[in-house]
C-alpha cells in the first residue's frame, strides 16, 4: 500500500468502487458507509468531492457494480447506473451522476435471505444476483425507463425532490427556518452593523457553511466540515479552473439533505458521546 487516509470517523465503509468517468474529469474512488451516506473521493489528493444520501430501504449497501445501458442511437456514450445488494434481500438501480436524488434509485427483493454477489451482461440487458441459503442464481431484466420517468416527473434536476425529504416539504418551518438563516447568513458576510444600503448577490461565502448547518440543529464534526467545504470549492475545478467560494440557497438545501444524519440524533448517540469523553 502506497498511502491511506481516513474517511470516516463515526461510521463504518460498507463497499467501494472506482467511480466511472463522465460528469467528473477525476479518478475518483466511491465509498458507501452503514449510515446510508454514499461519498466520492479523491485519492491523490485525499479530498473530498461529494456526499450524497443513498438508498436507504433494505439496509445499508454492501456490494456495487457498474451498469451501462447503451443508447438507442448508438452515437451518444452510454448512460451510467450502479447496480447494488443490500446484505439482505434487497437489489437495485441507481443512476449516475450521484447527486442523493431519491427518484434516481429503486429496489426490489431479488432473494429470500442474503444476497452474495451481483453482477450485469456486456449489453446492460440483464442483472445476475447470487443468493445464500436458497442456492440460487436470478436472472433479472434490465428496464430502466421507470426511473427516468419518475425522474421527470419529479422535478428532474432542480432542487425539488431535495426540498421534499425536509420535513414538511417546502410549506413547512424547516424550509422557512433555512431561508430565514441563508439570508441572515447574506448579511452577516456583508456587515450586519452598517447603516448603509445592502446588495445581496444571493449567496454566501463557503466558510458560512458549518454556522447554517448548526443553526439548522445538525451539527457536524470538524472532518464533516472539511469535507463539506472541500465538496464546494472543487465542485467546479474541472470544469472551470478555479475554486467555488460561495454557495446559493439551492447548494444550500442539496448539501444539508445529503450531509445531515438520516436518522437523526437519538439517546444511545447521546450516551455514546459521554463515554467517550470518560
Amino acid at each position: 500500500m502506497k498511502h491511506h487516509f481516513n474517511i470516516e470517523n463515526e461510521a463504518h465503509p460498507t463497499t467501494c468502487i472506482w467511480y466511472p468517468k463522465g460528469d467528473i474529469k477525476e479518478d475518483l474512488l466511491l465509498t458507501v458507509n452503514d449510515d446510508y451516506k454514499m461519498k466520492l473521493w479523491n485519492p491523490k489528493t485525499q479530498n473530498s468531492r461529494r456526499t450524497c444520501l443513498g438508498p436507504t430501504y433494505g439496509g445499508e449497501i454492501k456490494s456495487l457494480s457498474l451498469l451501462q445501458i447503451p443508447n438507442t442511437n448508438g452515437i451518444a456514450e452510454p448512460d451510467n447506473y450502479l447496480i447494488y445488494s443490500t446484505g439482505k434481500k434487497v437489489v437495485g438501480l441507481i443512476k449516475l451522476p450521484l447527486d442523493g436524488n431519491p427518484h434516481k434509485t429503486m429496489g426490489l427483493v431479488s432473494h429470500p435471505g442474503d444476497v452474495t454477489d451481483i453482477c450485469a451482461s456486456a449489453d446492460g440487458k440483464y442483472i445476475f444476483t447470487c443468493g445464500g441459503d436458497d442456492l440460487a442464481v436470478n436472472m433479472w431484466s434490465v428496464d430502466v425507463t421507470p426511473i427516468n420517468e419518475e425522474i421527470e416527473l419529479y422535478g428532474g434536476d432542480t432542487t425539488e425532490p431535495f426540498v421534499n425529504l425536509i420535513e414538511g416539504g417546502r410549506e413547512g418551518q424547516t424550509y422557512q427556518d433555512m431561508n430565514d438563516f441563508f439570508v441572515y447568513a447574506m448579511i452577516r458576510s456583508m456587515k450586519e452593523d452598517t447603516t448603509k444600503t445592502r446588495k445581496l448577490e444571493g449567496t454566501v461565502p463557503v466558510d458560512q457553511l458549518p454556522n447554517l448547518m448548526r443553526a439548522m440543529g445538525y451539527y457536524p464534526t470538524e472532518m464533516e466540515v472539511k469535507n463539506m467545504i472541500d465538496e464546494v470549492r472543487y465542485s467546479v475545478l474541472t470544469e472551470e479552473g478555479q475554486h467555488k467560494s460561495h454557495i446559493t440557497r439551492e447548494d444550500f438545501i442539496k448539501l444539508f439533505v445529503n450531509h445531515r444524519p438520516v436518522y437523526g440524533i437519538g439517546k444511545n448517540n447521546i450516551i455514546e458521546a459521554f463515554q467517550a469523553l470518560v
